[in-house]
């Protein structure tokens, strides 16, 4: 339910940019949206972030035929193991925590010099 709130939210933020929602790809993310060929994918956790479900998305999206595309994915979780952040910078993967998404300032400030 909690993540269904979450979805909504950034669907709006997102729209407001020129994106929309995705019915392609779903298998590899929870929520994907798309702008011209941009695409932003969204993976929910509820727990810990762990490097192997960090592997699994790089995997996911490496799989994905991206020439002509531009891609971003965007991991929702409170909590990661320790020394992610550098791992998930090198496979342009950002981190947002859940309060951050209800904070325009913050989304705008963490996305749009990358979505734009």
């Amino acid at each position: 339910m909690y993540s269904d709130l979450l979805k909504e939210k950034l669907t709006k933020f997102f729209r407001r940019l020129g994106f929309r929602k995705e019915s392609i790809f779903v298998d590899v993310c929870e929520l994907v949206l798309r702008k011209d060929t941009f695409y932003v994918f969204v993976q929910f956790f509820e727990d810990k972030v762990t490097s192997q479900q960090i592997d699994k998305i790089e995997n996911r999206l490496t799989n994905l035929d991206f020439e002509m595309s531009k891609h971003i994915c965007i991991v929702i979780a409170d909590s990661i193991e320790d020394n992610m952040t550098e791992k998930m910078k090198s496979c342009d993967i950002i981190r947002l925590k859940k309060n951050e998404i209800f904070v325009d300032d913050i989304l705008r400030n963490k996305l749009y010099k990358i979505i734009t």
